[in-house]
């Protein structure tokens, strides 16, 4: 038995890296066989991980609004006074046999690293050139 260092199993329970191509792809497929409403549920899943992603940093207000309404939609638990049950996150991730959690936590995540990486001060090289 050799010994692992903590770097080596911190790599082994590491989540995989998924890309959305890969996810929705795969999702689409599964789609495919099931058709009519999975084909729509998968659209509409895909469009607010796309708006959650792609407005993040949105400068405009339009663009604001939409990681909004995406980000209020996938982060709400339970659906709210006056959506339509069937159109929330959990029934959504019901019916494609996901786990809304996960994906919760796996946006939660990724937006932090975005802030992050955003908010990171200029490295000193960066300054001295400007």
């Amino acid at each position: 038995m050799t010994q692992e260092t903590p770097k080596q199993v911190n790599r082994l329970v590491e989540p995989d890296v998924v890309l959305p191509s890969q996810f929705f792809g795969t999702i689409r497929r599964q789609a495919l066989a099931k058709r009519g409403e999975c084909q729509l549920l998968v659209a509409v899943l895909e469009d607010a991980v796309h708006c959650f992603q792609k407005y993040l940093l949105a400068p405009d207000k339009s663009g604001q609004r939409l990681f909004r309404e995406a980000e209020e939609w996938m982060m709400a638990e339970k659906y709210q006074p006056g959506d339509a049950p069937g159109l929330s996150f959990e029934y959504v991730c019901d019916v494609l046999a996901l786990d809304p959690l996960y994906l919760r936590g796996g946006l939660q995540r990724w937006r932090e690293r975005q802030l992050a990486a955003h908010n990171r001060p200029a490295s000193a090289s960066q300054r001295s050139a400007a």
